[in-house]
């Protein structure tokens, strides 16, 4: 575990690093993001991990956290437009149904190259294993459908359904822990 003294924080009154101090951006889901070369920039620490301050707000620690990363693959029913698709999801990110508890950023991205060219997938990226259990529940225990949060609901029914050839819930996906 690394940590920052007061006195190293340059003055600022609450030992408290500002947005603005380190340059800190909002993810696509309202998070504030800070990434190690952006502190590192800040001069204020070089250290990798997670921010946050201990409990006692003397310090900044900095401690690794492993993130889950779940790749959903989607395929398309014959005869939709993709375009049509691309606003449906910009819609969803502008109503904000893509904002979860311990979710800190997603990537929409469609292939290139390879096995999935012209398909597209989601990137969902969790703070934490736990982060991702308490939204859907352990790996050997799915949370049930009707348990999901209700923008998540509205994510799945309304905005993919009619566009994905199966099932929002049946589609391919794989959830990675970080090491």
């Amino acid at each position: 575990m690394h940590a920052l003294r007061r006195d190293q924080l340059r003055g600022t009154r609450r030992a408290r690093l500002s947005l603005g101090q380190v340059g800190v951006r909002i993810s696509p889901v309202g998070v504030p993001v800070a990434t190690r070369e952006m502190i590192q920039r800040s001069g204020y620490y070089s250290g990798i991990g997670a921010w946050h301050l201990s409990s006692n707000e003397k310090r900044l620690v900095s401690h690794p956290m492993p993130k889950v990363i779940s790749i959903h693959e989607y395929t398309l029913k014959p005869g939709v437009d993709e375009a049509q698709f691309e606003r449906a999801i910009q819609k969803a990110r502008d109503r904000g149904l893509l904002r979860l508890p311990g979710l800190v950023e997603y990537h929409f991205v469609k292939g290139i190259r390879g096995s999935r060219r012209g398909r597209y997938a989601a990137i969902w990226v969790y703070e934490s294993k736990e982060a991702w259990e308490n939204l859907w529940g352990p790996p050997d225990q799915p949370r049930r459908e009707q348990d999901y949060p209700e923008n998540w609901k509205v994510w799945e029914n309304e905005v993919l359904a009619p566009f994905l050839d199966r099932d929002p819930d049946k589609i391919e996906f794989t959830a990675y822990e970080e090491w």
